[in-house]
């Protein structure tokens, strides 16, 4: 800890360690979490880029003649392929909030899916706008289809045979995008296939729907660290509880580590001290919490926590040794003199890393869990610390 004086009050630069995790509203253990997101990659990989799939769900916008933005609806992705007959009056059923539902018009042409579960015939429309694939990354794909069935048995019945309504998933695996007399171009894998990539997911969950809509999604993680950095003349303790969030601006390759940074949380620094002079001792005691978002953004900008597809992690704990992105607070404190006790208000800075890079495997049951072993040793200061994810 280094002690100065700045304009006659007393600045102390405190170093700090960093450390915690996210795991919000999701109960799943992290290694199951791991094991979900794993588990619906190929999922999402095959519907974004089956056109059996994708077409219905914003691939094909049947009201242009052509791939592109739709003029009478700017605000949405554009389609990606052609109508083949070219464009269609738009009569659309609006839901309660006035958005564009299903189309009403298609039967004329589509008059060939799959029956309905009671035999009866199956009606043929695009899926609405908000629930398009279209640039669509895993989580957010994953999390929209946890939504929109509501239930473990229900995103399943879809696969299956959309629990009994409109055969959709039938009609695609049949390839013949429900016209009779078109030459089939069925899906890239078997329905069979499909519905055991589905249920690998649910199981994975624990064999249901979990928590919020990104449990099993994407790593929902919250964790707690403990540093301190002491010596036999003063001791500063750090604790945290961050949340960690994937980094969408990592730019990981697929099948590369997923990329967290912490977003939001609180961190907390106890400061004791006893500093001798030569002719005086100057003592303080104080504490203070910030929260995460308060901290500049080129504060944290080293902080990165990757989480590999089989369990391996690395932790990058680092802060520049840099006061000025950090805010400033006040400690109480006094300078006891031969003949007076003098009030000494103190601004104090922390600053620098503590534990640096540190790596190994997720406990399939514990999670993450870490501590310094040996402390760090820095002449007369002993650093330890811990910290766990769950």
């Amino acid at each position: 800890m280094k002690l100065r004086v700045i304009a006659g009050v007393v600045t102390l630069a405190l170093p700090s360690l960093l450390f915690a995790a996210d795991k919000g509203a999701c109960p799943l253990p992290l290694a199951k979490q791991l094991k979900s997101v794993s588990a619906f990659a190929p999922i999402h990989k095959f519907v974004v880029n089956e056109p059996r799939c994708v077409n219905c769900h914003g691939g094909v916008n049947p009201h242009i003649d052509e791939p592109g933005p739709d003029p009478d609806a700017p605000d949405e992705v554009p389609s990606r392929v052609a109508h083949g007959p070219g464009a269609i009056d738009r009569f659309v059923v609006p839901d309660a909030q006035g958005r564009r539902t299903m189309e009403v018009t298609c039967n004329g042409c589509h008059d060939g899916m799959a029956p309905r579960g009671d035999g009866s015939n199956s009606r043929w429309f695009t899926a609405p706008p908000f629930l398009t694939f279209l640039d669509k990354d895993a989580p957010t794909l994953c999390k929209q289809f946890k939504r929109a069935t509501g239930s473990a048995e229900h995103f399943v019945g879809h696969l299956v045979d959309d629990n009994g309504g409109n055969a959709f998933t039938k009609t695609a695996f049949a390839g013949n995008r429900g016209v009779e007399g078109l030459e089939p171009i069925p899906p890239s894998i078997s329905h069979a296939a499909l519905i055991r990539l589905g249920r690998e997911w649910i199981d994975a969950m624990g064999g249901e729907f979990k928590g919020d809509e990104s449990c099993g999604c994407e790593p929902q993680m919250r964790g707690k660290f403990t540093s301190l950095d002491s010596s036999s003349l003063d001791s500063v303790k750090v604790t945290g509880d961050l949340v960690w969030k994937l980094d969408p601006q990592s730019g990981a390759p697929p099948g590369g580590p997923m990329v967290f940074k912490p977003k939001s949380g609180s961190i907390t620094v106890e400061l004791k001290f006893n500093a001798p002079g030569i002719a005086s001792r100057c003592e303080g005691l104080g504490s203070k919490t910030f929260n995460v978002e308060s901290l500049s953004r080129s504060a944290l900008r080293l902080m990165k926590l990757e989480l590999e597809e089989d369990g391996r992690y690395r932790v990058m704990l680092v802060i520049p040794d840099n006061p000025d992105p950090f805010p400033t607070w006040m400690l109480d404190g006094k300078c006891v003199f031969p003949n007076i006790v003098a009030p000494a208000p103190m601004a104090v800075k922390y600053i620098s890393m503590a534990l640096g890079k540190q790596q190994g495997a997720v406990d399939p049951e514990k999670g993450i869990i870490g501590e310094l072993n040996p402390p760090i040793r820095r002449g007369p200061r002993t650093i330890t610390g811990h910290w766990s994810f769950e």
